[in-house]
């Protein structure tokens, strides 16, 4: 028997469990032809994965759809697949792109873990102390095993490493394993610096493990200015932006711009932002912090830029949420609202994020006058 023909006869025992109007729906569009077996299979995985199997003939129109916008539906349904993961049925196109981009990632540690490319490590040894608690990862396959065993996503580092511009080094600190980015710099004096410092599930250290991290590979901790000075313009745009789109809302009569979010597994998005169209494309100017890699170190401005009034928003909460250090989007992930009132001038912001049960880890109202002040 030729695979084609399993796949059919398995198609059919698959379609046989599902609800008779359900399967009536699916059976029709295989029968015009609008979708293959292959696609077929790829519906029914969808319901596997999602648990929500009753509803199959409405996603049916859904994957129809983004297959159309070129949107990778199939893929991240075999990726889960492969992966033990679950899907939503009704994400949107921009979550669909999103769990690709993930998913992708995992594979692509996966494929790292089974290679086994050395990466040239002297520079960094030559410039560390000779007993750390730890070691450097010193091939790819090392790489990807971190990258599991972090539950992080170390992938685009590989390219980098192998450019022999950065290494990657696991700390022992507190009882707790630390991933840590070095980064060569030309000097003499200062040869090395850290970029980023992660624990399992993307958890940043307190500034004391920091410190500590710091000691124990000797390298100095005031010359990640530049990256502590980023983020601390960074984190004051978005009230320089909202004071500037206040009079546009008045402008425009929008009384209230309400913004949903969620996330889960190691990424989130803003979900919906509750505006008209026409002023969507409205065009604003706003303020936003570039930085770029310049001569050994990060070089940043504040710098002006024009927008559509959507991005603009969209632009605003995502540094807010920054600022609030909340982790909406690791493990189970979370949700939120964050609503200006215009009318009231004032912003309501909270944040749920999931364990067993959802608790509220944030929650702030504020008085436009109140971003003058701080």
């Amino acid at each position: 028997m030729t695979k084609i023909n399993i796949l059919k006869d398995n198609l059919e025992l698959r379609l046989n469990v599902l609800p008779k109007k359900c399967a009536g729906v699916l059976r029709g569009l295989r029968s015009l032809k609008h979708i293959d077996d292959y696609s077929l299979a790829s519906i029914l995985d969808a319901g596997d994965l999602s648990k929500d199997k009753s509803r199959l003939s409405a996603f049916a129109t859904s994957f129809l759809f983004l297959r159309s916008q070129s949107v990778p539906v199939s893929d991240v349904i075999s990726m889960s697949k492969s992966q033990n993961r679950r899907v939503n049925l009704w994400w949107s196109p921009c979550r669909w792109q999103e769990q690709h981009e993930r998913l992708s990632r995992f594979e692509t540690l996966d494929r790292l873990s089974k290679e086994n490319v050395s990466y040239d490590l002297a520079y960094f040894e030559d410039k560390l102390p000779k007993r750390i608690p730890g070691y450097l990862i010193r091939s790819s396959k090392r790489l990807g095993m971190e990258g599991f065993r972090q539950r992080h996503c170390v992938a685009s580092w590989h390219t980098r490493l192998l450019s022999r511009n950065t290494a990657i080094c696991t700390l022992f600190v507190d009882r707790q394993r630390w991933t840590v980015e070095l980064i060569k710099r030309e000097s003499e004096d200062h040869p090395l610096m850290i970029g980023q410092i992660k624990a399992r599930f993307n958890k940043s250290p307190c500034s004391r493990v920091r410190s500590e991290i710091y000691n124990l590979l000797n390298i100095e901790e005031v010359y990640t200015s530049s990256v502590s000075c980023m983020r601390q313009y960074s984190t004051r745009t978005w009230k320089e932006n909202l004071l500037r789109l206040i009079p546009v809302f008045e402008r425009l009569e929008m009384s209230t711009i309400e913004v949903n979010f969620f996330g889960g597994g190691d990424s989130g998005s803003i979900d919906s932002i509750a505006m008209e169209d026409d002023h969507r494309r409205e065009l604003v100017n706003v303020v936003e912090y570039s930085r770029s890699w310049e001569n050994g170190t990060w070089q940043g401005e504040i710098c002006e830029t024009e927008k559509s009034l959507y991005d603009a928003v969209e632009d605003l909460v995502y540094d807010y949420l920054e600022e609030t250090g909340v982790d909406w989007f690791n493990n189970d992930g979370g949700r939120g609202e964050f609503t200006i009132d215009v009318e009231n001038r004032c912003l309501e912001a909270s944040i749920d994020c999931y364990y067993t049960e959802s608790t509220t880890e944030h929650y702030q109202e504020l008085n436009f006058e109140q971003l003058v002040e701080t």
